[in-house]
């Protein structure tokens, strides 16, 4: 018998949301329950950068970022976010656990694979427990 985790390698948004609908439960309520401590790896890693902007005196605007360890994980983009201004095929969905801030546009987001991306739109999932994202490269 497969477990669980072995037909989630790698693990993806995708496969989760299958999954849920197979055994009829709400993403969020496994998400928020006993799945995150089986499979630790669905959110790996990452590194959340908080934009400062500063205008200086002759207008010119410096830019310094502040960064924050999360948890985050990398999927396609929704059919929402590829309809969306702006959007190329080289956008992702950033799926962000809520770690104590606010994404907004001025940031930017690095995956567990170290690609960097801008934040391009913020939403915030109906049980607060995390934020979705679409980066674009930055």
């Amino acid at each position: 018998m497969r477990r669980v985790w072995d037909i989630l390698t790698p693990p993806s948004i995708a496969n989760l949301q299958r999954l849920c609908h197979t055994v009829g439960m709400s993403l969020e309520s496994i998400i928020n329950g006993a799945l995150l401590s089986v499979m630790p790896t669905l959110y790996r890693a990452g590194t959340y950068h908080t934009a400062t902007r500063i205008e200086q005196p002759n207008g010119d605007v410096t830019e310094s970022f502040t960064d924050t360890p999360v948890k985050i994980q990398r999927d396609v983009c929704s059919e929402r976010m590829r309809q969306a201004a702006g959007y190329t095929e080289r956008d992702v969905a950033l799926i962000i656990l809520a770690y104590g801030g606010v994404p907004t546009t001025d940031d930017e987001a690095t995956d567990a694979d170290g690609a960097r991306w801008k934040i391009a739109s913020v939403d915030r999932s109906a049980d607060t427990s995390h934020w979705i994202c679409r980066g674009t490269p930055a």
